[in-house]
């Protein structure tokens, strides 16, 4: 995969929300090996849960503000 100047972030809003299960979990399987090959940092927005629990730190916002969060800081 090819991506544009090599970047440490990548911003993804509802990058599988209107995709079907089993392309959506090809698009994560993607944005993991991504994770783990090049260190890129991945910062996903997602209404889905299925999609969330694959985050190693997820944050839970509602009405703009903080409710909850989970997982490893590293």
């Amino acid at each position: 995969v090819a991506l544009a100047n090599e970047p440490a972030l990548l911003l993804a809003d509802e990058l599988t929300g209107e995709l079907d299960s089993a392309t959506a979990d090809k698009v994560m399987d993607l944005l993991a090996a991504l994770n783990a090959e090049r260190q890129l940092t991945l910062l996903v927005v997602t209404h889905n849960r299925q999609v969330a629990a694959r985050a190693r730190r997820q944050v839970l916002i509602a009405d703009g503000q903080l409710i909850e969060m989970e997982g490893s800081h590293a």
